[in-house]
This record gives C-alpha cells, structure tokens and sequence, in this order.
C-alpha cells in the first residue's frame, strides 16, 4: 500500500509536471493554471498556490484545504488558487474516487470555443477523442474566479448528452477543465481535445456548414 507521504510526493510531482509541460506547449503563460487533487474518501485536499510562477512550481508550495462534505466550511483558505470555489465544487461531486482537476488555456480550443463551435458535438467526428474522453457542455463567457464561473462548471460535469460524466468541459473565453484519477490523466483529456481542436480550425470549416451527430459512443479507457 502506498504511504501518504508517497501518495502526495507522487501527486505534487506530477501537478508541477503537467503545469511545466503546459507552459513550454503555450497553453498557459506564468501565472495561469491551476490544479488540486486528493485521494478517494479523504476530505482533505491540496491545490496550486494563487499567483505563484506555476511553470516554476515546486511540490512544497502546493497549499493543503481542509473539508468537502455538506457541513464543512466553504471559506477560501488563505494564498490558495483564486479558482478554489471550482476546484472544491468538483471534488465535492467525487468523494469516493481519487480526483484531480486541471484548468488549463490550450489555444486552440480557446480559439475554437470564441468561433463559435459546440465542443461536445465536433468530438463525435474523431475516434481517438469519442472513444476514450468524454466532452461535456461548454460553460458560457463568465468572469475567472468567480461563484457563477465555479457554479456553471459544476453543473456542467453532472452529465452530458450520453449520459456519462464528462472528463473536460470548455470554458468559453477562458480554457478548460479537466478531471480524472490524476493530473497526468487530467491532462490527457486536454490534449486529445485540443488536438482535435487543431484540426477543425486547419479545416477551415465553419460551425454553420457542419453536419454533426447527436450522439456518442460509450467511453473506453485509453490504452
């Protein structure tokens, strides 16, 4: 069985990882970003710091939170990630599995979220994407920080057109979130949607002339 202290070292590792890699991809600049995570039925958690270089990011800045269940305090822990009231709402929905979240701005599903396209039907057209991530309702322009934002995204991640919790939802002006069994697998998600995102846009088809399907094949883990 792994330790606590192997569990955090293995978790705060990898969340400077991903942001790292987030950085050098252009998906986020220097202070952008931010991730949390914690193990199944544990009602403490840990999340990236507020205003901190995130590309530069070190496993002891990560900033512990105490409390998900109905009676716990909602109050915003000092110096933590001004997205705290999002990342709580939606490890909140997760208490009994292992959960990460990972809000990145990757380009291109920013640009094709401010063109205009649904996410959650564009996907349906790309096997690699439909098959092992599930793309949930975009979340409408609202303000970063903000209790509408972190309300919105929670609706959004109780289910979508195929009845399955969705693994990212776009955040429209704004970025994505992401939530999986780690950072790593968070960020996978991110990755196959902007990939995908990339190629619509190279296309140079518009939302207007697409002819898209309604519904979606049941998410498979990825090899």
């Amino acid at each position: 069985m792994t330790s606590p202290t192997a569990a955090f070292d293995g978790m705060a590792q990898a969340t400077c990882d991903v942001l790292q890699t987030a950085y050098q991809r252009q998906w986020i600049t220097s202070r952008d970003g931010n991730v949390s995570w914690r193990e199944a039925c544990d009602l403490r958690w840990w999340i990236t710091p507020s205003g901190a270089r995130k590309h530069a990011l070190q496993p002891q800045d990560m900033k512990r939170c105490q409390g998900l269940g109905p009676d716990a305090d909602p109050a915003e822990p000092l110096g933590v990630s001004g997205e705290y009231a999002l990342h709580r709402a939606l490890h909140a929905q997760r208490l009994q599995r292992p959960t990460a979240v990972v809000h990145l701005h990757p380009t291109y599903t920013v640009a094709a979220l401010y063109a205009g396209w649904d996410l959650s039907r564009i996907c349906l057209e790309f096997p690699e994407i439909a098959r092992y991530t599930c793309v949930g309702p975009s979340v409408p322009a609202l303000a970063a920080t903000s209790a509408e934002l972190a309300t919105a995204c929670e609706q959004a991640f109780l289910a979508c057109r195929c009845g399955q919790r969705p693994d990212i939802v776009g955040l429209d002006r704004h970025g994505v979130v992401a939530v999986a069994s780690d950072p790593w697998r968070a960020f996978e998600h991110i990755e196959r949607l902007e990939h995908i995102c990339q190629m619509v846009l190279a296309s140079g088809v518009r939302p207007s002339q697409a002819r898209l399907p309604d519904t979606q094949p049941l998410r498979q883990e990825a090899a």
